[in-house]
């Protein structure tokens, strides 16, 4: 019997040791690694490296470097402090190159666990960038999406890593536009309805949207 009573006054004791442990604090982020640009290539600019929400879509922490010629590596160092740190957010890191007033050059975005604290992201490679089109609408077509836009005065299509100069058809009855020497290649539009032709291969009951 007494030590039936012994072992319940430890688990007892246990007990009221972890009632009065405090839960673990969350904490500060980091992040470091480097940028890679292919070799020799000569860049100017401006490097920006930034932890997004990408649950919000919005900047949490980023660092700017001015470029001073030929860079093959850099490296860069995001501190978050944990009292910033999203609840369950998803999170990423992505890097760029800026000149001439776009994103010259890319990574791809690098999923991130603020539970680990502390990250070595290695090596962000850079690849060479689309300049963004002016006045560009996307072009919804389910699995699919296509960018209309002006490149200086030429109206593009642009699908993915593919781009092409469109021409209106004045002899359509509706709103077609054709690319330059290949009229497989097109997208016609009526209100928001929209259907889009690369090369033969047509997606129709496409969306514009406002």
């Amino acid at each position: 019997m007494q030590h039936r009573w012994i072992r319940l006054a430890a688990l007892v004791l246990l007990g009221l040791a972890g009632c009065g442990m405090t839960p673990s604090q969350p904490q500060d982020l980091k992040i470091l690694g480097q940028l890679q640009l292919p070799h020799g290539t000569a860049t100017e600019g401006e490097a920006v490296v930034e932890l997004r929400d990408t649950t919000e879509d919005r900047v949490l922490t980023e660092q700017r470097q001015l470029l001073d010629g030929n860079t093959s590596a850099l490296h860069f160092r995001l501190h978050l402090p944990s009292h910033r740190l999203p609840p369950s957010h998803a999170l990423s890191v992505r890097a760029a190159v800026l000149a001439g007033g776009w994103a010259q050059w890319l990574s791809e975005p690098v999923a991130v666990d603020p539970a680990r604290g502390s990250i070595d992201l290695g090596t962000l490679a850079l690849a060479r960038a689309q300049r963004p089109l002016a006045f560009q609408t996307l072009i919804d077509c389910g699995g699919r999406s296509f960018v209309l836009g002006m490149a200086g005065d030429v109206l593009m299509l642009r699908d993915g890593e593919r781009s092409y100069a469109l021409n209106p058809v004045a002899s359509a009855p509706d709103e077609r536009l054709e690319a330059v020497g290949d009229s497989s290649t097109f997208v016609r539009t009526q209100g928001r309805s929209a259907t889009v032709g690369v090369g033969g291969v047509v997606y129709a009951g496409c969306s514009v949207p406002r």
